[in-house]
């Protein structure tokens, strides 16, 4: 290493792995942490190519997971069996895709004659249940799973702000818009959009597949559209979907309103409300209490004004809508029938059908397939057992730090100190509701699922119409703090922090080397899911989940006195942020957004100096196990504890990338970490940076604690 890490430790930590790595193809950037992702999904693919003993050969635990018995073996079988059938039509789909057109084309005919019902006999548009039915898809995000409302808009399931006892509705824009750069169907080629939908309702007949697909939709009195009547179609989805997209990127204000069932229905009748609560929870016992939560309010109040214009001649109207759905059902769904029609998807040339299919087991099956996931990728109880020991020694250590905290009032102290205590932790996988390490607990997780119909296209529906099933059903009981339903999956490399639940989550996906291995000496452990497990705790305390109390309920907790303090030491880091830059290949600077940061960059530095001190308290107890490994024996441990916590963070990415990184919540890796560990006292101390040097220069450090 010949750079100076009291220069640019970001450098220092992982220059030679940036040099070395490559960035997969269809990617703009990679991270470490990323690589673990495609080792275990290559895993994956090989296990459902091959057959259950295949997977039980790779089982890291079989106890762990029950797997030690004839009966539970059986029972396993039958779960893995489930998945295996569901990945082989999708990867065969070639051979019996064309089978699954007879099946998508009926449903398309239920869609188009739902919207021209609408169009025939109602003023205004709205979603019918049987429309719902027809353009719900299960979206996984990166904190849980929401349901794509045929693109117009999100639907999740979460504790009320206010009463974390009760649920909620949240309705937001489509994920899709903002997790997107660009408008979705403009990632198209504007041909390839037109050849997508020409080949499932125009009139072409150049080849057999065209034969066969209009005499079945003649045979099932399914309208084909002409060429004009497409581009027609496409083009009003286009137009709507631009307006949308931009003014879910245009809003400023992003919070949320929470209405009664009937204030919504009243407000956007555009929405079958009621209707829709009864055919998916039908036993529910008091829907009138569910609130429904509305983000992003301007861009419902657009929606809703869009589907009760009745002007044709108008850009965007009622049956720009129908249209839009029309385009949308497609797009989403033509593409699993066959190859051919694959190939117009924007990102095909870089996804080999296997790749595609295990992506989808992954999504589709959550917690089903994570149980397979965590058997082979993690040692089931006793990584549990580790984890949970250096969470609690995380949080005695932040604990700790909130107590010495002199700004704080006690009042307001022991208030933050009771909601740590109450804090929940969840690590590896979920093991109640269902309960991951048991075949029997799964396979009532898995109960009614069937997956062999013969056609990929309906194995698909009848999978997603299951999510949908179990998702629902979560509005109708209590949910425990620690429920991974509709939250995450094992499978996911994530860790978070839910507020609504004050309880976090760390996947087993996460809880892999260079994060975590329990072979790893403490200072690897405590610098990698340690510093993460104190950078999820801290969540609770920045500048949103500072809101939230020890239930998860949003309320102010704080004396107005340590509010002042409290935003005083918060714009430090704003400040600390806002002055630095990215710059572009035309040497243009962008500078970070501070406030837009401030959450991650709260939780960067407390769950890192939280994690140092449980590191340093272990170590000088005795009880810690800190062995030199090879080829490091002139590092301190303290000092192989900050090289490896800053390596979490190495990534490599395009100028593009990086410069678009701005605006994310995180800032660009390489500022992260350099003003990270400059504002960490004990960074400095151990690598013996002057006053004054760039990583310890002499302005003051930021902390909150």
């Amino acid at each position: 290493m010949n750079i100076d890490p009291c220069s640019d430790f970001y450098q220092y930590a992982c220059g030679n792995w940036i040099k070395n790595t490559i960035i997969p193809e269809d990617l703009t950037e990679f991270g470490i942490l990323d690589v673990k992702s495609y080792r275990y999904k290559e895993q994956l693919r090989t296990i459902f190519e091959g057959n259950y003993q295949d997977l039980l050969s790779s089982t890291l635990s079989p106890s762990s997971f029950q797997v030690d018995s004839q009966e539970n073996r059986n029972i396993d079988k039958m779960n893995y069996k489930l998945i295996k059938n569901y990945y082989s039509s999708c990867v065969d789909v070639d051979t019996y895709g064309e089978e699954g057109i007879p099946f998508f084309l009926k449903d398309l005919t239920r869609l188009q004659r739902e919207l021209e019902y609408q169009k025939k006999w109602k003023d205004s548009f709205s979603i019918s249940t049987n429309i719902f039915n027809l353009i719900s898809y299960p979206y996984p995000t990166t904190d849980g799973l929401a349901i794509d409302i045929g693109g117009l808009f999100s639907l999740e399931i979460f504790s009320d702000n206010k009463d974390s006892t009760k649920k909620s509705l949240i309705l937001t824009p489509p994920k899709a818009f903002t997790e997107a750069e660009n408008i979705p169907l403009k990632e198209f080629e504007y041909q390839n959009l037109i050849d997508l939908t020409s080949s499932v309702l125009g009139l072409q007949n150049h080849t057999e597949r065209d034969r066969r697909r209009l005499r079945l939709m003649e045979d099932n009195g399914i309208k084909t559209f002409t060429s004009e009547r497409i581009y027609d179609a496409v083009d009003s989805a286009i137009t709507l979907q631009t307006k949308l997209f931009k003014i879910t990127n245009s809003i400023s204000d992003y919070g949320h309103y929470s209405y009664s069932l009937s204030t919504a229905e009243e407000l956007y009748p555009f929405i079958d409300w009621t209707n829709i609560l009864e055919h998916y929870i039908p036993n529910a016992k008091d829907t009138l209490n569910i609130s429904i939560q509305i983000y992003n309010i301007e861009y419902f109040n657009e929606l809703g004004y869009y589907a009760t214009i009745d002007d044709p001649s108008r850009p965007i109207h009622m049956d720009a809508i129908a249209k839009y759905l029309t385009v949308y059902k497609i797009v989403t769904e033509a593409p699993n029938l066959d190859s051919e029609l694959r190939q117009l998807m924007p990102d095909s040339p870089f996804q080999t059908r296997a790749s595609l299919c295990v992506e989808k087991v992954l999504d589709r099956f959550g917690l089903a397939v994570g149980r397979f996931y965590a058997m082979i990728a993690s040692n089931g109880e006793s990584d549990k057992i580790n984890l949970d020991t250096i969470a609690k020694n995380i949080k005695s250590a932040l604990i700790k730090r909130i107590r010495n905290a002199t700004w704080l009032d006690n009042v307001t102290k022991e208030s933050a100190i009771k909601k740590l205590v109450m804090m929940q932790t969840s690590t590896g996988y979920s093991t109640f509701a269902p309960d991951e390490s048991s075949p029997h607990d799964i396979h009532r997780y898995m109960q009614g699922l069937k997956t062999d119909f013969g056609t990929f296209y309906e194995n698909d529906k009848a999978v997603n119409q299951w999510i949908m099933r179990i998702y629902w059903n979560t509005l109708n009981r209590a949910l425990s703090p620690t429920e991974w339903i509709g939250v995450t999956s094992p499978q996911v490399v994530n860790a978070f922090n839910l507020l609504s639940k004050n309880s976090i989550f760390v996947s087993a996906a996460f809880a892999q080397k260079p994060n975590y291995d329990k072979e790893f000496p403490d200072y690897l452990n405590y610098a990698g899911i340690g510093q993460t497990l104190g950078h999820e705790y801290s969540h609770g305390f920045d500048d949103v989940g500072s809101q939230y109390d020890e239930y998860g309920a949003e309320r102010d907790w704080w004396s107005n006195a340590t509010k002042v303090k409290y935003a005083e030491k918060a714009n430090c880091f704003v400040k600390q942020y806002s002055n630095v830059s990215v710059t572009d290949k035309r040497g243009k600077n962008y500078f970070i957004d501070g406030t837009q940061t401030l959450g991650e960059s709260i939780a960067d530095h407390e769950g890192l100096a939280a994690a140092y001190d449980a590191f340093l308290t272990l170590k000088d107890s005795g009880k810690g196990y800190n062995p030199v490994l090879p080829g490091l024996h002139h590092f301190s441990s303290d000092a192989l504890f900050f090289i490896n916590a800053a390596r979490s963070f190495c990534s490599k990415s395009s100028v593009d990338a990086e410069k678009n990184s701005i605006y994310d919540e995180h800032a660009p890796d390489s500022i992260r970490v350099n003003i990270l560990f400059r504002n960490n006292a004990d960074f400095s101390k151990i690598f013996k940076c002057p006053i004054g040097s760039k990583m310890n220069p002499h302005k003051a450090k930021c902390r909150i604690w």
